[in-house]
């Protein structure tokens, strides 16, 4: 896959379209061409891909709890990334495109070196009412308790 044939096949954008618009849009774009090239790669239905700063890499985050990286002048898989134990729903890089960061729906975050394809870290909220049971509790708003459960609090 080679950049400059992907951003030249983007189509332009209108200016008074919102910010996550211009965005959603470009998704599908990049979509839409990975497609093209590589229709396996969607096998796994994809959410998400961000091309590196570089131009030299495309990352993909899919449902299969995996990122995929991919050289863009080859288009081969350079690595498979495990360890999310959901649907990986967002990809970004950083400004060096030496770290990729993945975002699942398993509430956890990780850091990814991208040349060896080993995890750095792995970010997770703070969750201090972990296992706590709220279960019948009275007086609580259902902000509160939506809050509460977001900190780790079961409600059955």
């Amino acid at each position: 896959i080679k950049t400059d044939t992907e951003f030249s096949r983007l189509q332009p954008v209108d200016p008074m379209l919102s910010l996550e618009e211009v965005q959603a849009m470009r998704q599908q774009q990049l979509l839409n061409v990975l497609e093209e090239f590589r229709p396996d790669v969607l096998s796994n239905s994809v959410r998400s891909v961000a091309w590196s700063p570089d131009g030299q890499f495309l990352a993909s985050g899919s449902d299969d709890q995996t990122v995929k990286l991919w050289e863009t002048n080859t288009g081969q898989c350079l690595h498979t990334l495990q360890g999310h134990s959901n649907a990986v729903v967002s990809v970004a890089w950083s400004p060096d495109s030496k770290t990729l960061i993945s975002s699942s729906a398993d509430e956890t975050m990780k850091l990814w070196h991208a040349d060896s394809g080993n995890c750095l870290t792995t970010l997770r909220v703070d969750r201090p009412y972990e296992g706590m049971n709220i279960t019948g509790v009275t007086g609580l708003t259902k902000a509160q308790k939506a809050t509460l459960k977001a900190l780790g609090a079961v409600d059955n």
